[in-house]
Formats: structure tokens, C-alpha cells, sequence
């Protein structure tokens, strides 16, 4: 149950940064590492019109925004859970991010090979103002890596290929078995 509630953690963090701003507007492919504290994850995110599915050595993570609904794969033991999901809770992928505040350009940078613009964004997030950056891949605009002002923690996207992942990566496979969400 630990490893579950760790994953949805991460799962969150990644849907806050693959949804906001501009990420949205593409369909794309790439390796997604996130550092936190001493904690590092690597995955897969794909990502499609209306769709998103985020994979791990260890679950399979896809979220259906036409249905309105995530599933929760397990793939060693060949099951699943699903949760609704409400389309209220993400942002139009060309607006601001949800309580975004400001955002400062600060700079260029080379992103793991790219070119990127460097921002400072300030969000309000339930009162409270956090700061964090992001680099935006001068290309194309998409959100290539963001991180903790005082480097706690820091998602970068690498291996970033633009089209759209075939559709069946959006669907449960075949022969896996729904179980309840044990929270």
C-alpha cells in the first residue's frame, strides 16, 4: 500500500506539470525523470488528444479526460483500479496554469540539449504563494523541465518526440481484472 500512495504522489506531480500550460497542446512521447529530496523515478509519459499515460517499472498510470476517469495498472499482477476524474480540475492547456500569479522570464538555457526559455512562475495554491521554475523549449514552447526554487525537487523531460502515440497505449490491455481502490 506504501508503494501505491507513493505512486499517486508522483502521479499528481507529473499530471501538474504534463497539464499545465502548453504541454497539453501536443501529443508527444518522452523519458520523464523526477528528483525528490533523495528519492529519484524514472518513467514514460505518452501523451494524446484528451489522453495521458504515465508508466513506471512498476505500475502503468492512464488518464482519460474524454471518460473522465484514471486507471491504476499493475502489470506483474495484471489488474487494475480506476477513479473518476473531473474535468473541472484541469486548466485549457494555453491558459496560465490554476492561480498562476506571475511569471518572469529569466533567461536561456540548455535543457538537456535544447534550447529553453527559464521562468520563474508564482502560483497561488490555496492562499499561499509558491514559486517555482520552468524552461520552456524555445522550439516549441513545451514545458521541457521545472523545479523547486531551492532545488528540493525537479521534473525534466527527455527523449521528447512530437506525434501522436498510438491510440491502444490509452487502453487497459486485454486480460487484466478491476479491484477496488483500497483507499
Amino acid at each position: 500500500m506504501k508503494r501505491i500512495g507513493r505512486y499517486v504522489i508522483l502521479f499528481t506531480l507529473v499530471c501538474l506539470f504534463v497539464l499545465s500550460n502548453s504541454a497539453l497542446a501536443s501529443d508527444f512521447s518522452a523519458d520523464l525523470i523526477t528528483v525528490s529530496g533523495n528519492e529519484k523515478m524514472e518513467g514514460k509519459v505518452l501523451v494524446g488528444k484528451e489522453k495521458m499515460r504515465f508508466e513506471t517499472d512498476e505500475m502503468i498510470t492512464i488518464t482519460r479526460m474524454d471518460k473522465q476517469v484514471v486507471w491504476m495498472l499493475m502489470p506483474g499482477e495484471k489488474m487494475y483500479m480506476e477513479q473518476r476524474l473531473s474535468k473541472g480540475n484541469v486548466v485549457p492547456s494555453k491558459e496560465p496554469a490554476q492561480g498562476e500569479l506571475e511569471r518572469i522570464h529569466l533567461g536561456t538555457e540548455m535543457v538537456s540539449g535544447k534550447s529553453a526559455d527559464k521562468y520563474r512562475i508564482t502560483v497561488n495554491t490555496n492562499g499561499q504563494k509558491e514559486s517555482f521554475f520552468q524552461w520552456s523549449a524555445k522550439d516549441s514552447g513545451f514545458p521541457v523541465k521545472m523545479a523547486a526554487i531551492d532545488g528540493s525537487w525537479w521534473q525534466e523531460y527527455r527523449n521528447l518526440v512530437i506525434g501522436e502515440p498510438p491510440s491502444s497505449v490509452f487502453e487497459i490491455p486485454a486480460g487484466y481484472q478491476k479491484i477496488d481502490m483500497p483507499f
